[in-house]
């Protein structure tokens, strides 16, 4: 029975408001701060940053800040409106990123019903993505790209000339170089449609000379390279370099997403019918296979995924189903989603009361070199500098640093050289309340002879050498 005309708007509209709901969860990325410290950089420096500035262990060494146009949005929208400014832009991005699924899905006549249902699934199935992060605009861009090529080989809407193809990839490629390195992702997408022979052969060089339209021209290619030497280095070292957790609930759209393309593909290969895009079926396999090994691409699966599932299984679901689909998708929603509405314009996570402590303190503790909790530079940095310099923060240039600090943990004795080597006289730790046989699990590490406790909360432990002590007000 087909479903009514009714019907679909109502779906269309649920799904749509979900989507919308889902892409307003609250921001908990920490290398926010870090972003925030850029932008003020630039607006006082009138320059991008090439050199480190906010460590002291990496003071001067060559970066290659690739998201300063990312930065400079997110620095504009702090000063304008703070941390809800902040979450407006996430929401914002991510609301273009659905709006161009949306675009593409009605390029192939998916209904309205369908789509407000691929609009809810993709909004669930970007957990991994769906904070503030410059990967935001790749995902958006990523699929307005999709959108173009789509509409060049359908032969609909101006890029089927090209001279409007040809704006259109320099206009992306260069805005998305300025932005995020996720361009790769997309010259990686464009060099599927030259090889099939649905985009001229001109058009990968083109975006990639489009790509060097930034500040630091070709060697953005060099620090793609070098994150893909990392890569192996920081499994299991950061979060979003690891696979993912299988166990998550957040992931369950992910997973259920996953098996509709493998069982929706299967379909389309049984009855033979050819596919509604090329290539696709492919794309979200290699996006998931590397989203197995890293979370941080499971988003980009989810924007191959969810059209794969609809342009592949709408006929084998039939009406009944996509109800039951969208019913699930809506719980899901309404189970996991709406509890953490509340705080959406809120950052939490940030060791404030103790970068005030610090603050007040600089007179005696900023000449000191910290040693700082990788997840909090870029908040101490942003808080504190010029006052103080971390230790490292989140971005790429302190890549090599993390395994030298995981072998100093190995015993105290190792610890208490790295600290001696290093020249640390000031150590921030998370306050995890651990007891080890009646004493806390930090004094182990940073016994009470060498080691003075002068500040603590509920999240964080300030300590300092005893030799370094003296001049601290009470």
């Amino acid at each position: 029975m087909a479903a009514s005309p009714r019907e679909g708007r109502t779906l269309a509209a649920l799904g749509s408001a979900g989507c919308a709901a889902a892409l307003a969860l609250p921001i908990s990325n920490p290398d926010v701060f870090w972003h925030l410290s850029a932008a003020r950089w630039m607006r006082e420096n009138g320059a991008v940053p090439r050199a480190d500035w906010l460590s002291w262990t990496r003071a001067g060494s060559p970066w290659v800040d690739f998201e300063w146009g990312a930065q400079l949005v997110y620095g504009a929208a702090h000063r304008l409106a703070g941390a809800a400014g902040l979450w407006a832009v996430k929401t914002a991005a991510l609301g273009a990123a659905a709006a161009a699924l949306d675009a593409v899905l009605s390029l192939h006549g998916v209904d309205a019903g369908w789509r407000g249902v691929a609009a809810l699934a993709w909004a669930l199935a970007i957990a991994p993505g769906n904070d503030l992060r410059p990967e935001n605009f790749s995902l958006a861009l990523l699929l307005l790209l999709w959108r173009v090529l789509e509409g060049r080989r359908l032969r609909r809407g101006p890029w089927r000339k090209d001279g409007a193809f040809a704006a259109a990839l320099a206009c992306v490629f260069a805005a998305w170089a300025n932005l995020h390195a996720g361009f790769a992702l997309g010259l990686l997408l464009l060099a599927g449609y030259a090889f099939a022979g649905t985009a001229p052969a001109w058009a990968l060089p083109l975006a990639a000379a489009a790509a060097c339209a930034n500040p630091y021209g070709p060697r953005i290619f060099g620090v793609l390279a070098a994150h893909g030497r990392d890569a192996a280095a920081l499994r299991g070292r950061l979060r979003e370099w690891s696979s993912p957790d299988f166990w998550s609930a957040w992931l369950a759209p992910v997973w259920a997403l996953a098996a509709a393309c493998a069982a929706a593909e299967l379909h389309r290969r049984r009855a033979r019918r050819p596919g509604r895009v090329p290539g696709l079926a492919a794309a979200a396999a290699l996006l998931a296979a590397a989203g197995l090994r890293q979370a941080r691409f499971l988003p980009y699966f989810a924007c191959a995924g969810v059209p794969l599932a609809v342009l592949s299984g709408e006929r084998l679901v039939g009406t009944r189903g996509r109800r039951a689909v969208a019913a699930a998708l809506l719980a899901f929603a309404a189970f996991r989603v709406a509890p953490e509405l509340g705080r959406a314009a809120r950052f939490d996570g940030t060791p404030r009361e103790a970068a005030d402590f610090l603050d007040r303190e600089r007179g005696a503790l900023a000449s000191l070199r910290m040693l700082n909790p990788w997840q909090w530079g870029g908040y101490l940095g942003w808080r504190l500098y010029p006052a103080y310099r971390v230790y490292w923060d989140g971005r790429y240039l302190f890549h090599g640093m993390l395994e030298p600090e995981r072998l100093a943990k190995a015993d105290p004795a190792s610890y208490a050289r790295f600290l001696d080597e290093q020249g640390i006289g000031l150590v921030l730790l998370e306050n995890t309340g651990q007891v080890i046989m009646g004493r806390p699990a930090y004094e182990f590490f940073l016994p009470s002879p060498a080691w003075a406790l002068i500040y603590r909360d509920a999240r964080s432990l300030v300590l300092v050498r005893r030799a370094a002590a003296e001049g601290l007000r009470s």
